[in-house]
């Protein structure tokens, strides 16, 4: 995970499969990321990602939920067809207004 800022941007660069084996970790680390320098817009980009099991929604969508309570709006964008499929199964491509 790699992140830019741009005044109130924050962009998030998620890469690698986002599944059981690394959902606690990125789950503290977006905690940490979105709790330290707040931002008015957060974007998740999942180009990077080719694989994505419902604990990995599970982070997204609570990055999600941390973010808005914080005020900020939060977005995701490039997603791969099978990621994006899922985020649409499991409904978090609604919460996400994830980008086609």
């Amino acid at each position: 995970m790699t992140w830019s800022r741009d005044g109130g941007l924050l962009t998030v660069f998620l890469a690698g499969d986002l599944d059981g084996g690394v959902s606690t970790a990125l789950h503290a680390r977006l905690y940490d990321l979105l709790t330290a320098d707040p931002a008015d817009k957060i974007v998740l980009d999942l180009a990077g990602v080719p694989f994505c099991d419902a604990s990995g929604a599970r982070v997204l969508t609570a990055a999600h939920h941390l973010a808005t309570s914080r005020g900020a709006d939060c977005r995701a964008r490039r997603a791969q067809p099978s990621v994006a499929w899922l985020l649409r199964l499991t409904h978090a491509a609604h919460l996400l207004a994830l980008d086609d």
